[in-house]
């Protein structure tokens, strides 16, 4: 099984950062600079995939990346999980908007991320994208 990795962050350093730890755990990786890239990305995806997505984007930000996901009908499942290292306020919005869209966006990860816990949110989210592939 393939683990997919989309992820939309407009800090180019972060995206090697996490590029750099994920294709060393086995995922293959697509950065995006901004959510409209990511929106493009996802509508021509047919395997399912983990999404970071930043809430503070130029263009299209987290949270609407957020809002307009679960309209791409006929695209494959993404599992999101927001990051961002902005204000906590921000986070809490995001995870509310994803949730009445009915998605589980999972635990926001903050900014800088230490390398063991990106290590641990991506074996649990590999746990999580096989089991719904055998489902």
């Amino acid at each position: 099984m393939t683990l997919r990795l989309i992820i939309a962050d407009d800090n180019a350093q972060f995206l090697d950062y996490v590029k750099t730890v994920a294709e060393a755990k086995g995922w293959l990786v697509t950065l995006c600079a901004d959510g409209n890239e990511l929106l493009a990305i996802l509508k021509e995806m047919s395997d399912p995939a983990l999404v970071l997505v930043d809430i503070n984007m130029p263009n299209l930000d987290g949270v609407e990346v957020a809002w307009k996901l679960s309209d791409l009908n006929g695209s494959a499942p993404a599992r999101l999980r927001f990051i961002t290292g902005g204000d906590p306020t921000n986070a809490i919005a995001a995870r509310m908007i994803a949730k009445a869209r009915e998605q589980d966006p999972g635990t926001t990860l903050f900014k800088p991320i230490a390398i063991e816990k990106l290590r641990e949110v991506l074996a649990f989210e590999a746990e999580k994208l096989e089991a719904q592939q055998l489902s």
